[in-house]
This record gives C-alpha cells, sequence and structure tokens, in this order.
C-alpha cells in the first residue's frame, strides 16, 4: 500500500469535530400522484430515480410511471401495467431494464403472475404465468449473476418459500433448500454487490412480525441474524449504498404507527443511525432509491401520516446524504475515521475510491482529506 505523510491529516483531524448523520432535506412537496404503494429504483442509464405508482390515487387503470432528476418529478407514462399493490420491482443494470413482477391486480381483483419491463420508455409484459401469483413479495438486482431475485409474498393464503430469478428472457424456480427464511410477507431486499449476496430481512407472517436477516448467494440461504435489534416492522425498504458498501433501511409500520427510523447493515452488524424524529416523514411502502450519481438517498411518497393526520398516500420527496468521510460511522468526524480509511485503503474496499475514479492510488488519501476537512456541509 502506498501512504502519504499522515501528520496533516491527524492535525486536521483534531480540529474537526461535528455531528453529521442527521442529514434528512425535504427536496420537494408534490410532483407526482400520491399512492398508497410505491416502487423506486435508480435508472443509471437515464441518470434519474425511476419511480412508480402502483395503486395512483388518480383514476385510471394503469401504474404510473415517473422520473426524479434531483429537482423535479417528470411523469414518463401512464400506461403498461395495470394498477396493483403489493407487487415489486427492482433495475437490471446490464440491461438497462426495470422489471416489475405481479401483485394484485386491482380491476381484476385478484393476483397476477406477470413480468413487465421497463426500457426507458416504454413497458412491455414480458412474460406470464412463470412465477406464482405473489403479493408483498420482494426483488432485488444481482449483479454478479445477471438475475432479478424475487422471493416471498403470499399466495392463495400461502406463503411460498421459493425462489425465482429471472435473467432477462425467462424465470428459473428454485425449490426451498434447507436452511431456508420461513415464508412471509412485507419484507425488505437488497443485493449487497460488495459481497455477493442478496439480503432480505424482517416481513410478517400469520401475524407473526419477523426480525430475521438472511442471505441467498443463488444457491442457498445463509441466516446471518436471528433476532436483529431494530423494531418489528413491515412495508420497509432496503437499499444498498455502492459507496459505503452497506445496505440502508427505513421505515415500515407496526400496525398503526409508522416509522421514521434508518439503519445500516454492513454485513456484519446493524447500526442505527441517529436522526431526529419527524412524524411527517415516517411512513411504509415508499419509493426509496440509492442515486449512485449524486451520492444521496431518495425517498418518496408511500403510506403514511403527514403532521399527525389520519393515514394516507404520501406526496413528498426527502433526499438523505451520507457523510462519505464518516468511516467508522459514529456521527463524528475524528482521528479514528482517517485510520478506518487506512484499513479500507488496505483491504482494497472501493469505500476508499474517494477520487471517484474506479482505482485506489495516493490521490484517494488526498481527496479523503479535502473531504474530512470540508466537515460535510
Amino acid at each position: 500500500m502506498r501512504s502519504v505523510p499522515v501528520l496533516s491529516v491527524l492535525l486536521a483531524a483534531s480540529a474537526v469535530h461535528a455531528q453529521v448523520c442527521d442529514r434528512w432535506v425535504k427536496v420537494s412537496e408534490g410532483g407526482y400522484t400520491p399512492s398508497d404503494y410505491h416502487h423506486a429504483v435508480y435508472d443509471a442509464q437515464a441518470g434519474h430515480t425511476l419511480m412508480v405508482a402502483t395503486n395512483p390515487s388518480a383514476a385510471g387503470d394503469f401504474v404510473e410511471t415517473w422520473a426524479w432528476d434531483g429537482s423535479a418529478w417528470t411523469k414518463l407514462s401512464g400506461s403498461g401495467p395495470a394498477r396493483r399493490y403489493n407487487s415489486a420491482m427492482a433495475y437490471d443494470a446490464d440491461r438497462g431494464r426495470a422489471v416489475l413482477a405481479a401483485g394484485h391486480v386491482v380491476k381484476l381483483g385478484g393476483t397476477q403472475p406477470d413480468t413487465w419491463e421497463w426500457d426507458g420508455v416504454k413497458w412491455t409484459e414480458v412474460d406470464y404465468g412463470h412465477i406464482a401469483s405473489v403479493r408483498g413479495h420482494e426483488m432485488a438486482y444481482d449483479s454478479w449473476r445477471g438475475v432479478a431475485v424475487l422471493w416471498g409474498g403470499s399466495f392463495e393464503e400461502t406463503f411460498p418459500e421459493k425462489v425465482y430469478e429471472w435473467d432477462g428472457v425467462k424465470w428459473k424456480e428454485h425449490l426451498p433448500v434447507v436452511p431456508s427464511p420461513a415464508g412471509r410477507g412485507g419484507h425488505a431486499m437488497a443485493f449487497d454487490a460488495a459481497r455477493g449476496v442478496t439480503v432480505m430481512y424482517g416481513g410478517a407472517w400469520g401475524g407473526l412480525t419477523r426480525r430475521d436477516l438472511w442471505e441467498w448467494d443463488g444457491e442457498g440461504w445463509t441466516l446471518r441474524v436471528e433476532e436483529a435489534p431494530l423494531d418489528f416492522q413491515v412495508g420497509s425498504m432496503l437499499i444498498y449504498d455502492s459507496r459505503r458498501e452497506v445496505c440502508v433501511l427505513y421505515g415500515g409500520n407496526q400496525g398503526s404507527v409508522y416509522l421514521d427510523e434508518m439503519w445500516e447493515w454492513d454485513g456484519m452488524n446493524w447500526r442505527k443511525v441517529p436522526t431526529a424524529f419527524v412524524a411527517g416523514r415516517a411512513r411504509r411502502n415508499a419509493g426509496f432509491a440509492y442515486d449512485a450519481d449524486r451520492g444521496v438517498y431518495v425517498l418518496a411518497g408511500g403510506y403514511g401520516r403527514p403532521d399527525g393526520s389520519p393515514p394516507q398516500p404520501m406526496k413528498d420527496t426527502w433526499e438523505y446524504r451520507p457523510c462519505d468521510p464518516d468511516c467508522d460511522r459514529d456521527c463524528d468526524l475524528d482521528v479514528f475515521d482517517y485510520l478506518c480509511f487506512q484499513d479500507k485503503f488496505a483491504s482494497g474496499s472501493m469505500y476508499a475510491d474517494f477520487e471517484r475514479d474506479g482505482d485506489l492510488d495516493v490521490f484517494d488519501f488526498l481527496a479523503f482529506l479535502d473531504e474530512f476537512v470540508g466537515g460535510c456541509p
């Protein structure tokens, strides 16, 4: 490992000591159609957050598709899949397609085993009948193997435990293996690209809310945490922060209580991100995505209780910008963050790529120091 003199870094570190965790900002009020169910992914090819209102409050028979560019929402489509709830969506980064699957179709009054893809212009139905007609399931895109992973949900009062994987052409069904998580709905999933596993947390089955965390590697499940330190919750959203190499969980509800909590899973431990509680931000089943180009989490829509009012579809947009130099994730900038950065650099973690050039070299030390001294405004 190449090194640089650290004295200046240590002196700068001793002079900077700031709380850097509570970084939510409301950036928009309205601009899209409210819905009690939203899905969001970051469309890297288009350079915007793609959000689908699957059960829009406006009259109509179809989902609505919206784009957020960091300053305004733009409606992209009002046609395609029939309006529904308890569906799931993932973004295939290799093909530049958003994949939407199954859910309870409102007009038909039941679940459908359909699969749709968004190519940046329009929706196309690409498969029918090769997955279970589930609702309350979740999806995540496995970039290591090039497949969208679907698991969970309910089907005719049962909770299938099969894993389905979509490669862009066909679905592959994996029968339940031992060990395997108990079937459920309302859980959260994301793909950890640093470790090559799909992370699944929480959900509920038969009135029993779960706090276990499992990981799927394409062949089997591994139970990582049996009882997480989080509150029992359903309808939470899980994303992967590729910059910091952590999965980030937000929101959900416990009955009539909506949560405004954010947690990080680094592959070993859960950590609660300290933020001030804002009742009007708490929600479940919202659009939640990581904008990798701008380095922010985008939160919009879903179902909550704005300003303590009765539960209703939400219509605001929030962004959260992590403080990247806070390497040890303790909400303070100090000398330990520099030592943590050194460890990350030595291990080859792309977190240490502060130049954002895809390479680890001595200039990343200088870029880290620049951001560190800046104090994450």
